[in-house]
């Protein structure tokens, strides 16, 4: 069975307008290994880095490590009319193994079925936070495969609605969506939600669109679309309905279990593949 890793862009946000922006990008590395252990309130499950390696010099800067989820197993026993709650001192665990380059935000990681996308994601925004308040909250995007969103959007004959969730860049936007970069920025925004609807179909070269998908490409935000084609058929000219949305389109990669022995320079090729796609 093969093991799944995701690709995803680490985004400073809340303290994205500060002026130490950079220097708080570093603090995220301190906040992994530090090695706090984060608690929830919502369920008995915690959180922690362990098996934490990090290789830096002139030219890089990489974090990798386990994020481990984990719990201590309680057992009921019943005797007559008493009823006795023992913990069973050996914890429940999963792990997610994962590959941070700090200098470009780039986050790859393992998603299991025990640990899946959304579950590691959450908590490692919240274990980052409550590492260093200093840092803020961040957001961490899942990166959409190359051309995914673009393909995909374009591909419809008529683009009827979309709906865009994005986030301020961390740093200088490209010219391919500086304008909405610098809506952003005008209005101090941390997340800019907008929908554009138009039953006859909307302009898909059109400026909003266009800028919108390349930040989406990017790892700042997310995007659903819907629209449909004609399609001939015995019966005449029918609407083939179409629905996209990005985070089911998700740069990934699968290794052998039989290579898990070199997963680290397995994973610094992807990365550097993720990272083609983002600059």
């Amino acid at each position: 069975m093969k093991r799944k890793f995701v690709a995803a862009k680490v985004n400073i946000n809340q303290n994205i307008f500060s002026n130490e922006l950079e220097s708080l990008i570093e603090l995220i590395a301190d906040a992994i290994k530090a090695k706090k252990v984060l608690k929830s309130s919502r369920s008995k499950w915690t959180w922690k880095f362990t098996d934490i390696k990090e290789d830096k010099d002139e030219t890089k800067w990489y974090i990798t490590a386990n994020f481990v989820k984990s719990r201590i197993e309680s057992k009921m026993i019943v005797d007559g009319d008493k009823t006795d709650l023992y913990k069973i001192p050996k914890p429940v665990a999963y792990l997610s193994y994962f590959f941070y380059d700090v200098n470009n935000e780039i986050l790859i990681f393992e998603e299991t079925g025990d640990i899946q996308r959304e579950h590691f994601i959450d908590a490692f925004e919240r274990i980052i936070f409550q590492s260093n308040l200093k840092i803020g909250k961040i957001e961490v995007k899942l990166i959409p495969k190359e051309d995914s969103v673009r393909d995909q959007i374009m591909s419809m004959e008529h683009l009827t609605k979309i709906e865009f969730d994005l986030i301020p860049p961390n740093m200088i936007p490209k010219d391919a969506y500086k304008d909405l970069g610098d809506i952003l920025n005008k209005e101090k925004a941390l997340r800019l939600k907008t929908v554009l609807e138009n039953e006859d179909g909307l302009n898909k070269d059109g400026l909003m669109v266009k800028s919108g998908i390349e930040m989406v490409q990017n790892g700042y935000g997310e995007v659903k679309a819907y629209g449909y084609s004609r399609v001939k058929s015995k019966r005449g000219t029918r609407k083939k309905q179409h629905t996209f949305k990005s985070k089911d389109s998700i740069e990934m990669v699968q290794v052998e279990r039989t290579k898990s022995d070199n997963i680290t320079g397995l994973l610094e090729k992807f990365r550097q593949r993720v990272y083609n796609i983002l600059h």
